[in-house]
């Protein structure tokens, strides 16, 4: 397995692949928990209208806003709390995916959840541009 840093990720050859988008529709209250097993994918996730927050298994607490894209990586443990008026269904978008090198070797993003971007516009549209096309 290589372990490659977002960094250096930009500078190597590598393949993405299984690549799985959707727009979810959670019922209030819903969560989204790993906690007895990890994630089995790297994700991108995209919350709309609604904040979370995202713990991890050594109580560090990790808060988004509403637009921002969240890189949750392959093997992370986690509960994700969505902050919503209980009459509110919760509609983030999710992109899963694998990635490798281009020898073949699964590539371990680390075990840190991470903001990728500030709720921008700009990224917002990329982001359901992907989804879309990934619908279609």
């Amino acid at each position: 397995m290589d372990f490659k840093t977002l960094n250096e990720i930009f500078s190597a050859d590598f393949n993405i692949f299984n690549i799985v988008s959707m727009k979810y529709d959670w019922a209030p209250g819903a969560k989204a928990v790993y906690t007895h097993k990890p994630r089995k994918t790297n994700g991108l996730l995209m919350l709309t209208k609604h904040s979370a927050t995202y713990r991890t298994l050594t109580g560090e607490e990790y808060p988004f806003k509403a637009g921002e894209i969240v890189l949750l990586p392959k093997g992370t443990y986690y509960t994700i709390t969505f902050d919503t008026p209980d009459n509110q269904n919760i509609k983030p978008y999710m992109v899963n995916f694998d990635m490798c090198s281009s020898s073949g070797n699964d590539i371990d993003l680390g075990q840190t959840i991470l903001k990728l971007t500030d709720a921008d516009e700009r990224h917002k549209s990329i982001f359901r541009e992907i989804i879309q096309f990934y619908e279609e």
